[in-house]
């Protein structure tokens, strides 16, 4: 029987909805999934259900989110920015995982834009023992830096773009961008690392190149992989990757 309890966080007055995969009785670290821009707390084919349901069978417990503006949380996408989504996670980390948990230490498990994140949390946070970054976006990317904006728009007081994914992006995104990529191996956390990558994901060839040439992090690669590990040998290998690491770390 799944022993998975929905849960609410208010922040900045609005309501925050998640899943904890509950294990009773257990002193290894708690897990925190972290979404990607345009994902939410189940994500590309249910990917973070059965990634929590696998890991809580390794007596992990985990809790996955949607950020403020995305899934069933409340607020509106153009609400996010890197600065007011590292802020929810960091009260998310310092309040509400304190409250499910108590002082149990934390690992991190990020997806795509939300590495950058990611890292910045865990470099903040002592509680943060390790973290894996899955197709990650963590430094300035080609796609990014190419990224041409046709038309502005107002929303309530925020002026927004089309990015394509079929909501409006808030233009401040891309200006506090610049304080939340990695640009040196300083900017690293001390931690246990464990990078997961594609060569085929065009979204992520600088961040998996500036991981392989600093060399922070134990480095793992997904044979064709698209951003999102969208089919299931690939989502396989992924969960095989993440287990194995999570077992030499706390066996």
């Amino acid at each position: 029987m799944l022993n998975e309890q929905l849960f609410e966080i208010v922040y900045d007055d609005k309501k925050i909805y998640g899943v904890h995969h509950r294990v009773e009785n257990n002193i290894l670290p708690g897990i925190v999934f972290l979404h990607g821009l345009a994902g939410d707390r189940v994500d590309s084919r249910r990917i973070l259900v059965r990634l929590g349901r696998e890991l809580q069978s390794m007596g992990f417990p985990s809790i996955r989110f949607d950020i403020i503006g995305t899934g069933i949380s409340e607020g509106a996408f153009y609400d996010i920015t890197y600065s007011y989504w590292y802020d929810q996670i960091s009260f998310i980390v310092d309040n509400s995982v304190k409250e499910i948990w108590g002082y149990r230490p934390i690992l991190i498990v990020a997806f795509s834009e939300s590495g950058k994140i990611a890292i910045k949390i865990a470099k903040s946070k002592k509680q943060i023992v390790g973290l894996c970054l899955c197709n990650a976006i963590i430094t300035s990317e080609k796609n990014q830096k190419n990224q041409n904006i046709k038309r502005l728009y107002k929303r309530g007081s925020k002026l927004v773009f089309d990015m394509g994914f079929g909501v409006w992006v808030n233009t401040e995104i891309l200006k506090d961008n610049s304080e939340f990529i990695v640009t040196s191996k300083r900017d690293i956390p001390q931690i246990p690392i464990l990078s997961i990558y594609s060569k085929n994901d065009d979204l992520t060839q600088e961040s998996s190149n500036f991981i392989r040439k600093h060399k922070f992090s134990e480095f793992k690669e997904v044979s064709n992989a698209d951003h999102l590990f969208t089919n299931p040998v690939w989502e396989k290998q992924l969960f095989d990757t993440i287990q194995s690491w999570l077992f030499k770390l706390f066996k």
